[in-house]
């Protein structure tokens, strides 16, 4: 298995029809498949010529920009194993970024770094370059002859997918051909795609979702993929419509926060769209909320949008993608459940008046998925516990990071960290134990207390992060809120005590500290959510 003779065959096949219709600044690029392997072939040759080897690990920090097809599969093509990383935004401590990633650099020792002059000139003056390490200036290094025969060459990891995050040590998820190839045709028939269906993205590509659900998969089955700049969407988020419109796309990924920006925003562009040709908007990568598909439907109702066309993936990067699927003939199935007792008993009660929880569907084929509980004992439907899983497209290993590697495996089986409960063949998906709160024994997720959050007036849509701090006085932790307000409204009390009020009588949570701070205080990952480590870190040292 090899994904770069997947796209060759199609190049050879259909050469004419077009993998990806590119929009960049206005100008729409449509590039077809025989121009993508050609691009393909003129990286490939680059790499030969500087000296990448196969195995040699190539970093792409490139912004939006069409020849990243070219970089990352030109890579594969010739057995290196690239991996797509951010470029720090405007708002990001730049310094603070690129210091973060001189420890992952020394880690890992990439071979060669792919990106435009600017972001390779900042790189340098951070000192990020030893005497060894390649650099390639896509505008100036890339030779446009494509005429030299490609020998395209077999490996077993075909790329990395990195994880989030503005600080840290990123982790490198090893991916295989196999695996990667393996997932895509699993996922293919879980969702029934066709030989001519349309995928429209705004997603970045460093992350999974926009890396393998909206570049990789529909390339290796010879679709089309509408991609926008990131940055253009967030700021006129109706373009996704428009692309969707425009090229009658069928499929489309979102993380649960883009459904409520698009609710948000488009209604204030008072445009009008078609959305009719549309099989799936799937909601993706957070907690997926039944209250936000209610919001898109009500809205978007009138473009064309059907309950069923919203649905649910569960998905990471360690399974290369899909986990599970909602099925897109029905609306994704919902339930009401008793959160006391959930917390209480971690057993699965059904109640009118409790809260809601979406399913993420059918696990795919291919793979295998159990809940354990504390013990590492496989429990029974209706019962909460940690998610794990193994099969058919389970990553190999985090590079170089071999001890986190078996920290997150128990014979076997990766250890997600998600805690959810199997129902009636469903799989349910709670929360991350990483967020899991214990205030005085009682069991809370951080990111309910935030939803909860959105109904308070004066409070930023999205941008307010709860965390937990130990207290010696108390031995146990307590709850903190920090919140984006209004402008003026940073010093309020009776906001403070409204966002108290608002968690005590949704959750019986009571916060024991809330901070109101001013826009754009908050820390971001590069996959544009608010990263709970280092805004609690932040505050801490603040204080």
């Amino acid at each position: 298995m090899n994904i770069i003779r997947n796209i060759l065959s199609h190049a050879v096949r259909n050469p004419l029809k077009t993998a990806v219709k590119f929009y960049e600044n206005e100008v729409v690029t449509d590039i077809n498949y025989q121009q993508l392997m050609g691009s393909i072939n003129c990286y490939a040759n680059t790499y030969v010529r500087s000296g990448i080897k196969k195995g040699d690990l190539v970093l792409v920090f490139m912004k939006h920009h069409k020849d990243l097809y070219g970089a990352f599969f030109g890579a594969i093509a010739i057995g290196a194993i690239p991996a797509f990383m951010p470029c720090p935004s405007e708002k990001q401590d730049h310094m603070k970024y690129w210091q973060s990633h001189k420890q992952l650099f020394d880690l890992i020792q990439p071979k060669c770094i792919v990106s435009q002059n600017d972001t390779l000139l900042e790189m340098r003056n951070q000192g990020l370059f030893s005497s060894s390490l390649i650099s390639i200036d896509i505008n100036k290094d890339i030779s446009k002859n494509n005429s030299d025969s490609l020998e395209i060459i077999d490996s077993d990891i075909a790329f990395l997918q990195h994880s989030s995050g503005t600080t840290g040590l990123k982790k490198g998820v090893m991916l295989s051909h196999k695996a990667v190839i393996a997932q895509i045709e699993s996922y293919k028939q879980a969702l029934n795609i066709g030989d001519n269906e349309v995928f429209a993205s705004w997603l970045p590509v460093y992350h999974d979702m926009g890396l393998i659900s909206c570049t990789v998969m529909p390339l290796v089955l010879g679709l089309t993929v509408c991609v926008i700049d990131p940055f253009e969407w967030v700021s006129k988020p109706w373009s996704l419509f428009e692309v969707i419109q425009s090229n009658k796309a069928n499929f489309c990924w979102l993380p649960n926060f883009a459904f409520k920006h698009l609710v948000r925003t488009v209604k204030l562009s008072k445009k009008s769209f078609d959305l009719s040709s549309m099989k799936a908007f799937i909601n993706c990568s957070e907690p997926c909320k039944k209250e936000t598909f209610d919001e898109f439907y009500l809205e978007f109702e009138k473009f064309g949008v059907r309950r069923e066309h919203l649905q649910v993936c569960y998905a990471m990067a360690e399974t290369v993608f899909a986990v599970s699927q909602t099925n897109l003939l029905h609306p994704a199935k919902c339930i009401c459940v008793n959160r006391k007792q959930l917390e209480l008993t971690k057993q699965v009660s059904i109640d009118a008046a409790g809260g809601d929880i979406l399913s993420v569907g059918r696990v795919i084929d291919g793979l295998d998925v159990v809940v354990f509980d504390d013990e590492f004992h496989p429990l029974d439907e209706n019962f909460v516990g940690q998610i794990a899983i193994r099969g058919d497209f389970i990553f190999d290993g985090y590079y170089k990071r071999d001890n986190l590697t078996q920290e997150r495996f128990y014979e076997g089986w990766y250890l997600t960290r998600d805690n959810g409960f199997f129902r009636d063949g469903e799989l349910y998906v709670i929360g991350r134990a990483d967020d899991l709160m214990i205030i005085h024994g009682r069991n809370y997720y951080a990111h309910e207390v935030e939803l909860h959050l959105t109904k308070v007036s004066g409070v930023r849509p999205g941008r307010a992060v709860a965390f937990a701090i130990y207290n010696k006085i108390s031995e146990s932790e307590e709850a903190y809120v920090i919140a984006e307000v209004d402008e003026g409204l940073e010093q309020s009390q009776d906001l403070k005590k409204q966002i108290k009020q608002v968690v005590f009588d949704e959750m019986g949570l009571d916060l024991f500290h809330v901070g109101l701070r001013e826009v754009n205080w908050l820390v971001k990952t590069t996959s544009g959510k608010i990263s709970r480590s280092d805004n609690k870190e932040k505050f801490i040292l603040e204080v």
